[in-house]
C-alpha cells in the first residue's frame, strides 16, 4: 500500500442475501456501522457501494445505487480496510456485487470514475483490449 494513498478502491464480492445494503438498515445487524444509507428499489440489494466520504456517498446515490456512508466514529472496530481508512482519512470505496455479477461491477466502477475524475471520463474496453 502507498505510504500516502488519496484513494483506495476496493472490490468485494458477496453471497446472495446474506450481506447486502439491508445489512445498515434499521433492523440490519451493521446498522450502527453506517451514518447514512441510500438504497435504490430498482438496484439489487446485494450490490452496493460503501464509501468513507460523504460527498461521494451523496453522488453515488444520486446515481441510484445503493450507498452506505460509513460512520467512521461507531463503525465496528473489526479489522476491515474501512475501518482502517476511516480512522486515517483516507478516501476508501468498496463496490460489492453478488458473486459472478461481472457486468455490474464494470457499470459500478465506470460511474465512480465519472464521479472521481470528472473531466476524464474513460470508456473501458469490453473486449479487454486498449480504447481509442
Amino acid at each position: 500500500m502507498p505510504q500516502k494513498p488519496s484513494c483506495i478502491i476496493a472490490l468485494h464480492n458477496n453471497t446472495d442475501e446474506e450481506y447486502s445494503v439491508k445489512s445498515y438498515t434499521q433492523n440490519g445487524d451493521r446498522r450502527s456501522d453506517a451514518k447514512a444509507v441510500y438504497a435504490d428499489s430498482l438496484q439489487d440489494t446485494d450490490d452496493m457501494i460503501l464509501t468513507i466520504d460523504s460527498i461521494l456517498f451523496q453522488k453515488i446515490a444520486k446515481n441510484r445505487y445503493n450507498s452506505i456512508l460509513q460512520d467512521n466514529i461507531n463503525a465496528r472496530r473489526d479489522g476491515s480496510l474501512s475501518v482502517y481508512c476511516g480512522e486515517r482519512n483516507i478516501r476508501y470505496i468498496n463496490i460489492e456485487t453478488k458473486h459472478g455479477k461481472v457486468e455490474q461491477y464494470q457499470q459500478m466502477l465506470e460511474t465512480l470514475c465519472v464521479i472521481l475524475v470528472p473531466s476524464k471520463q474513460k470508456s473501458f474496453p469490453q473486449d479487454g483490449k486498449d480504447s481509442q
